[in-house]
């Protein structure tokens, strides 16, 4: 797929390594597009928050990536979360998914999910793809 031609801010590769190496009391943080440009921090999970706390904020967006730290008994594993609903704008959904790439680069990111519907955004699709 083509890029888009959007950079990877400085901060969101920052807030990714911090999150890698334990350094945010956070299992999450998500991203966005800003001015079709520049992939930039949107939120931080907070220290308390649960994963249905995660799930109703990228409900409630526009199209967003996250990179979540998916758990399984005592082993954790990072997953990049390109979440794009059915509902979102023709032009939303192509950079978005142009620029996929472009961040799964910056970040050194493997494990990726694509979620297009509510059902997909579940810790049981979350580890299958995780852990698979």
């Amino acid at each position: 797929m083509a890029s888009s031609g959007c950079q990877v801010a400085q901060d969101a590769k920052d807030q990714f390594k911090a999150l890698k190496e334990r350094k945010l009391e956070s299992d999450y943080v998500v991203f966005k597009i800003e001015k079709e440009k520049e992939v930039i921090v949107d939120k931080i999970g907070g220290a308390d928050e649960t994963f249905e706390d995660f799930a109703k904020y990228l409900k409630n967006t526009g199209p967003r990536y996250a990179v979540y730290n998916v758990k399984k008994g005592n082993t954790d594993r990072l997953l990049l979360v390109s979440w794009i609903s059915d509902n979102a704008k023709i032009k939303e959904k192509m950079v978005y998914s142009s620029t996929l790439n472009t961040l799964k680069s910056a970040l050194n990111i493997d494990c990726v999910m694509q979620c297009n519907d509510e059902d997909d955004l579940t810790e049981d699709a979350f580890q299958k793809a995780a852990f698979k």
